[in-house]
């Protein structure tokens, strides 16, 4: 705690009561469940795309992807590059379908469809599935931040825990969206330092970035080879990322309760549109960001990439900026928890606790709710 400095500590405390106040505010609004897990279908789309973004960029993306720019360049960018034509299929497709269907969980269809039976397999599947993906979401950014903060890890998934439940718990999917909108902010803030600080520290400036960047092939552009040797070609980011992403953004529960929350099926489709377009300029800066510190530490081998961006933020940032970016390492954490939570609960509630109990009142339905994501 000492080596991470006083002031330090105290950007992270207030970003947290921060978050929490945010809960608080948005969580008086909520005396429905409609309200809970669909922010009464009220949110702007602009707040949509961003929260969107922001649970697509984890902690491990935060950290990882400019490891992956310092180490190998540009080749990653395979990532997310598809993202504008998944987004116009889902545009046309799956969204549009679940929106003038009025469902909260997308399994409800199901039921619709191939009855209940598959309706509570693939429910099950779903609370399973994002239990334990959500606890990799919050153990693999603890390790970093204990060497960012000098805690020990499970103190740090206690902090990014129980702050996270407490304003999901509180606000629901209006809480869930505009701590994210918040948080996305933050990232990109620390992104941008980890550009334009080396950029005015490094001799010769933007163009021996450029330069050195180019002269150690980080700048090489898409494979387009049909051989399987390189995991990240042009035809695997199609076929591998585009699928993935085609499947988690239009038929995974979490993803798909956030969109469902706008007023019309257009601010869906802006809200879509406005990740689509801002994704892959992203990863492109978050991969140049990998580049920019390549110079900056002058190619120094790393024991792991993942040390480059933990370096950067606790070696080079000056006091009061370190907490901050340690906030949006926190932050890409907290929102792919906070998104899991509510979708979790909203899972439990309408397909499970109204199948069973299906006369029970719309204010009982929303305290089981809440009880669901302290569950």
């Amino acid at each position: 705690m000492a080596e991470f400095g006083l002031i330090n500590w105290i950007v992270l405390i207030v970003y947290f009561f921060g978050m929490l106040y945010i809960g608080v505010i948005y969580g008086k609004g909520n005396k429905t469940t409609e309200d809970y897990f669909l922010g009464s279908r009220q949110i702007p789309w602009w707040a949509i795309g961003l929260s969107v973004m922001a649970t697509q960029c984890s902690a491990v993306s935060f950290i990882g992807i400019p490891g992956w720019g310092y180490a190998s360049g540009l080749d990653r960018i395979t990532y997310t590059f598809q993202f504008p034509i998944v987004v116009a299929i889902l545009m046309v497709t799956f969204i549009p379908f679940f929106y003038n269907t009025k469902v909260v969980s997308v399994y409800e269809y199901l039921e619709k469809r191939f009855g209940a039976k598959s309706r509570l397999l693939l429910a099950a599947i779903f609370l399973l599935s994002r239990g334990f993906q959500t606890a990799v979401v919050l153990f693999a950014p603890a390790l970093a931040l204990a060497i960012i903060t000098g805690t020990d890890p499970n103190t740090a998934i206690l902090m990014m825990g129980v702050f996270t439940l407490i304003y999901t718990y509180v606000g629901g999917m209006n809480a869930v969206i505009w701590t994210d909108v918040i948080q996305m902010f933050i990232i990109w803030l620390g992104i941008a330092l980890s550009i334009l600080v080396p950029i005015f520290t490094v001799d010769g400036g933007f163009s021996h970035i450029i330069e050195n960047g180019i002269s150690n092939n980080l700048f090489n552009g898409l494979d387009y080879s049909l051989g399987i040797s390189n995991s990240y070609t042009f035809w695997g980011g199609i076929l591998g990322s585009g699928f993935l992403y085609l499947t988690y953004l239009g038929t995974d529960q979490s993803q798909v309760q956030r969109v469902l929350s706008a007023k019309s099926i257009r601010e869906t489709k802006l809200s879509l549109s406005l990740a689509g377009f801002i994704v892959p300029i992203q990863t492109f800066l978050f991969l140049f960001a990998g580049i920019c510190l390549f110079s900056a530490y002058n190619g120094k081998s790393f024991e792991n990439s993942d040390y480059v961006m933990l370096t950067f933020i606790t070696q080079t940032l000056p006091v009061g900026i370190a907490g901050l970016v340690t906030a949006g390492v926190f932050a890409a954490g907290m929102s792919s928890v906070a998104s899991a939570l509510n979708s979790l609960a909203t899972v439990t509630v309408n397909d499970f606790y109204k199948k069973i109990y299906p006369e029970a009142s719309d204010t009982k339905c929303l305290k089981v709710s809440k009880y669901m994501t302290l569950f």
